[in-house]
C-alpha cells in the first residue's frame, strides 16, 4: 500500500472516531439540557470538520435524536461557500454544493445565519440570496434570520447591515 493511501486511511479513521465521540458528547449535553428545559443549537461550520454539508447535518440530527437539539443554518459555512473557513471554495462564486446542502437541511432549521460579504460594492455577489430565500420559502421557514457581515471589501458594517436587511426583506416579500 502506498504511503499516501495509508495516511489517508489513518486520517479517515481518526475523523470517524472524533465524529462518534462528538455525537456522544453532544448527546450528553442534550440530555442535561432537556432535563433543564434548555435548547442546544448546533450549526454547520466548515472548518474541515463536521457538520459541513447538508448530509452531515441530517446525519448528526438523526443520530443524536434529542428534542433539546435544534439547528441553525449558516448560509456561508457549508462546503462550497467562498467565505467558508477550512475547506471553503477559493473562488468568489459559491459552488452548487453549497445550495444543495441548504436544500437538504433547510426544513430542519429553526434559525438562519445569513452571511454577507460585499466584496466590491453594495451588492452581495458571493452568495445567491434569491436562490437561498426561495429554498427557505419552499420549506415554509418562519424562524428568525440573523445577518452576519464578514467584509471582503471596503464597505463598513454600519453601511453593510442596513443594505443586507433591506435586500433580504425585499426577497422575502416576493
Amino acid at each position: 500500500m502506498n504511503p499516501h493511501t495509508r495516511q489517508r486511511r489513518r486520517e479517515q479513521s481518526f475523523f470517524r472516531r472524533n465524529v462518534r465521540s462528538s455525537y456522544k458528547q453532544i448527546g450528553i449535553i442534550c440530555e442535561c439540557a432537556a432535563q433543564s428545559g434548555v435548547t442546544v443549537y448546533m450549526h454547520n461550520h466548515n472548518h474541515g470538520a463536521t457538520p459541513s454539508t447538508g448530509d452531515q447535518v441530517l446525519k448528526m440530527l438523526k443520530r443524536i435524536n434529542s428534542p433539546a437539539l435544534s439547528y441553525v443554518l449558516d448560509t456561508g459555512q457549508f462546503q462550497g461557500s467562498p467565505g467558508a473557513s477550512g475547506k471553503g471554495n477559493s473562488t468568489k462564486i459559491a459552488d452548487n454544493q453549497l445550495y444543495e446542502s441548504i436544500e437538504i437541511c433547510a426544513s430542519k432549521a429553526k434559525i438562519v445565519r445569513a452571511k454577507f460579504y460585499f466584496d466590491n460594492d453594495i451588492e452581495e455577489q458571493w452568495l445567491d440570496y434569491q436562490r437561498i430565500v426561495q429554498i427557505l420559502k419552499s420549506t415554509n421557514f418562519d424562524g428568525p434570520i440573523s445577518i452576519v457581515y464578514e467584509p471582503r471589501g471596503n464597505l463598513l458594517s454600519t453601511e453593510a447591515l442596513p443594505i443586507a436587511v433591506t435586500y433580504l426583506r425585499e426577497l422575502l416579500k416576493r
